[in-house]
């Protein structure tokens, strides 16, 4: 006589509804909260400049997950942009012991980062941006407010060179939880399992 198999889950094996509904929220936590946390930090940024009678005016919005905008800024009479700068600070370095020493306790400098102000009336608006991008960016949005002529001019970037790769694989795995939310329709509707370990 075989032992008999006793399966933990009600249903003729088949998972709980509190078993899914963990499952779906662990997926929604790693596959859109946490990419969504990590992208708002490097965000991707768009400005738009526009010129009408009154002056230029700016709309800077900082996105999550390349093209989820979490928050933006809007002002009137854009008249100067400048940069601020923010060099990388020692942290716990010991100037008593060699750069080899500090670099197995892990101390060093953190990374230098830029923001990009747009000037004008009230508190203007001002974005981070890569270093590498910040003077072309700069010359450019100050050639157009100067210029007195065009109606529009747009800016894309990032506040880390790195911030696109991050942001584009980020973004890649929170379109995951698409499909995995197609599968929970149809195994409620079809009352068949949808995670291949259900099955066993």
């Amino acid at each position: 006589m075989q032992p008999m198999k006793i399966s933990s889950r009600p249903g003729n094996g088949r998972p709980s509804k509190h078993t899914d509904l963990s499952t779906l929220f662990g997926a929604f936590f790693i596959l859109i909260v946490i990419p969504a946390c990590f992208t708002a930090v490097a965000p991707r940024t768009t400005v738009e400049l526009q010129r009408d009678a009154s002056g230029v005016s700016v709309e800077a919005c900082m996105h999550t997950l390349l093209f989820v905008p979490y928050y933006c800024q809007r002002a009137q009479g854009v008249t100067k942009v400048e940069l601020e700068v923010h060099a990388g600070e020692r942290v716990g370095y010991d100037s008593q012991r060699s750069a080899y020493e500090n670099q197995l306790h892990r101390r060093g400098t953190t990374e230098a980062n830029a923001i990009i102000y747009f000037v004008g009336s009230g508190e203007g608006a001002d974005v981070m941006i890569d270093l590498g991008d910040m003077e072309d960016v700069q010359a450019q949005a100050q050639r157009f407010i100067d210029a007195k002529q065009g109606d529009a001019q747009s800016f894309v970037f990032y506040a880390h060179n790195a911030g696109f790769y991050v942001g584009a694989f980020m973004t890649l795995l929170s379109l995951l939880f698409l499909p995995l939310m197609g599968l929970a329709v149809v195994r409620r509707v079809i009352d068949r399992p949808y995670w291949p370990f259900d099955r066993f």
